[in-house]
């Protein structure tokens, strides 16, 4: 009797028929990608416009493709940006995606790191998301939703750093902490933030590629994150099955 009685209210609060978030595709879905001409960015344009979203690729040698619309602007320009997104809107009237993805790495010794390429690393890794989001926010929190992806790197996450990427994991981690605090914030307006903590990509000529991420995966993670509404995905960290770092 006791739970037959207890069914009964569970029926009242638990949703009773479950759908594949793959049911749904991207029709109409306007998603910016920075630095989708080419890598990652890429590939993520790739998968998203197959779900059927329409793209639009934020770089500084954007260039207009087939279902994709093209805005040139330097992440690290806050006048840049601010241009691009009134474009954007004025084209679409709506932002439902964003992702950062725009990114630079350095391979150099801590004490010989200048003071410019500091300036340069922050400002495109972290300043350009920052000012960029900032700017997207306001529409999706009138329009109560949104999906923020920012694209951070594995080495976040790593106990064994290499030498030489001191620069580059000080980026990621910012990166990281600013998605992390950032869903907190949004959450209340429906807009979910995530992070993809990335292991190596093979967007490189390597013999050792087929050993790392296909970029295309990280595309299809995103296509899931976008289509999975009810679920929110404050971090995810991705590598390759045969990655061993």
């Amino acid at each position: 009797m006791m739970n037959t009685i207890k069914k009964f209210i569970s029926s009242f609060f638990i949703e009773p028929v479950v759908v594949s978030p793959q049911t749904r595709d991207l029709k109409d879905v306007v998603v910016v990608i920075t630095g989708a001409g080419g890598g990652v960015g890429r590939a993520i344009s790739e998968v998203l416009r197959r779900d059927g979203a329409t793209i639009v690729n934020l770089s500084r040698n954007a260039k207009s493709e087939q279902n994709v619309y093209a805005v040139k602007a330097d992440v690290t320009s806050p006048v840049d940006l601010k241009n691009a997104v009134s474009e954007i809107i004025k084209k679409f009237g709506k932002i439902d995606v964003l992702v950062n993805n725009a990114g630079i790495f350095l391979d150099k010794p801590f004490e010989e790191i200048s003071e410019k390429e500091y300036d340069n690393m922050m400002d495109t890794n972290v300043k350009g998301p920052f000012i960029l989001t900032g700017l997207v926010v306001p529409y999706m929190k009138k329009a109560k939703s949104g999906v923020i992806i920012n694209i951070g790197s594995k080495i976040s996450h790593n106990t064994n750093v290499s030498p030489k990427k001191v620069m580059y994991a000080t980026t990621k981690y910012a990166l990281e902490g600013f998605s992390l605090a950032l869903s907190k914030e949004l959450r209340q307006y429906g807009i979910r933030v995530t992070c993809l903590m990335l292991g190596t990509v093979n967007t490189f000529v390597s013999f050792k590629s087929k050993n790392y991420l296909s970029p295309h995966n990280v595309g299809f993670v995103i296509s899931m994150i976008i289509k999975s509404k009810e679920v929110d995905f404050e971090s995810i960290l991705m590598k390759s099955v045969t990655q061993n770092i």
